[in-house]
């Protein structure tokens, strides 16, 4: 890799990957507040809209994850590389986290927009709600977290991480199979997989922490908090950490091909790790069918989206390492990148609670009123603004973004 006054240059087809992750994370949930919160028509066309992005989502939604290791990765060399000393390297690392998990608690108060629907006449209801909220596991906690726990382990052997993950992933297993069968046999209840697709989620629905709040019953608020972290949250350690940790070693195999500059062999070993992904979750599947209820088993979905992600990461590198095709579609959704974090923060809060306001403020109703391909129009734009706004971010070196405040900590 080259390296000019300790700085290593941009690795392309990173930055392409985790762009295209951030634009499919947009566009996704930019779609599922429209759909779901203002009901719009399910006629069969706009049903098959609606399945072809989730199965996008699903998929796609651990291109973040491996991002976010592999940036770990290239951040620790990064500043090994301009001397500082580990001490140093930890604080970075450690206070970055921490950001984090407190802009989750910013993340958490502003996503819904629960002040328009007037708490303020019900101050109970309305300290519950706030009660509540510090106990919600966001998007942003899980990141903190995992960036705290990638660097710890950054330092083992690349064979002393893989048995990490394997322990992360028997750690999922335990929690989602594990659990219930200890619960048929001490409590002699049916045996059901707590699957983090559908039973756990419609646990999580309805566990209402302000309703515990108001009882005064805080075995249950500690012990939802901790479930929530471990398993019931919107990103829990179980499974996610995973995908991280496989970023994180992903990150070390593309450092090392671009100091060796031999990017034909990154691009194969890219491909070998996604065939072996993919036929590990095959295994995986053909296993665990027997007990599993449910198609997304929790381990076999983080084999096989690694496997799937892996593939569209071999064609980043074939097109931006290899072919170094400057197209200026690839150009703008990598400027999406270094502002990965702030387009989470922005993009949740300005879709959803833009749609809130016009429906509920200022009484334009959207309550149905978007028959598909219509629907398509203010998530396409949604999307197509924050696109933009990181293309105009650049010119200003993206100051005042969240990662610009990570990089003074």
């Amino acid at each position: 890799m080259e390296a000019e006054e300790g700085k290593i240059r941009r690795i392309q087809s990173a930055d392409l990957f985790r762009g295209i992750a951030v634009v499919v994370m947009i566009w996704a949930h930019t779609l599922w507040y429209f759909s779901y919160e203002f009901r719009i028509y399910f006629i069969p066309t706009s049903i098959i809209i609606l399945i072809f992005t989730d199965t996008i989502a699903i998929i796609g939604s651990p291109f973040f994850f491996l991002g976010i290791g592999i940036a770990i990765t290239f951040s620790v060399e990064k500043r090994r590389r301009k001397g500082q000393d580990e001490k140093g390297i930890f604080f970075h690392q450690f206070s970055r986290g921490l950001f984090l998990i407190g802009v989750g608690y910013l993340f958490t108060y502003t996503l819904k927009p629960w002040l328009y629907l007037l708490y303020w006449n019900d101050p109970i209801y309305l300290w519950a709600r706030l009660f509540n909220g510090l106990f919600y596991w966001s998007i942003f906690h899980s990141i903190g977290l995992f960036i705290i726990f990638c660097y710890a382990i950054s330092y083992l052997s690349r064979r002393n991480k893989i048995i990490v993950l394997i322990g992360l992933l028997a750690g999922t297993y335990f929690i989602s199979h594990g659990l219930p069968f200890l619960a048929t046999l001490l409590f002699h209840v049916p045996y059901q997989s707590l699957n983090m697709f559908f039973n756990f989620w419609l646990i999580q629905n309805h566990v209402d922490l302000s309703a515990l709040f108001l009882q005064g019953n805080w075995f249950l608020i500690v012990g939802g908090f901790l479930a929530t972290i471990a398993y019931l949250g919107h990103i829990p350690i179980f499974p996610w950490l995973s995908f991280c940790v496989i970023g994180l070693i992903l990150g070390e195999v593309i450092l090392n091909a671009h100091k060796s500059g031999d990017l034909k062999k990154l691009k194969k070993s890219i491909n070998g790790m996604g065939l072996i992904f993919i036929g590990l979750g095959t295994c995986v599947l053909l296993i665990t069918w027997i007990w599993s209820p449910f198609f997304l088993d929790p381990v076999f979905y983080t084999l096989i989206s690694v496997g799937f992600n892996l593939f569209i990461f071999y064609f980043c590198v074939w097109v931006e390492d290899i072919q170094k095709t400057s197209a200026r579609f690839f150009r703008w959704i990598k400027n999406t990148a270094p502002l990965s974090l702030t387009l989470v923060l922005l993009h949740n809060n300005v879709a959803l609670n833009i749609f809130m306001f016009i429906n509920d403020v200022l009484r334009v109703p959207l309550h149905q009123q978007f028959p598909f391909p219509l629907f398509l129009i203010p998530t396409a734009t949604v999307t197509c603004l924050f696109i933009l706004l990181a293309q105009f971010w650049k010119k200003y070196e993206n100051r005042y973004s969240l990662e610009w405040i990570q990089s003074k900590l």
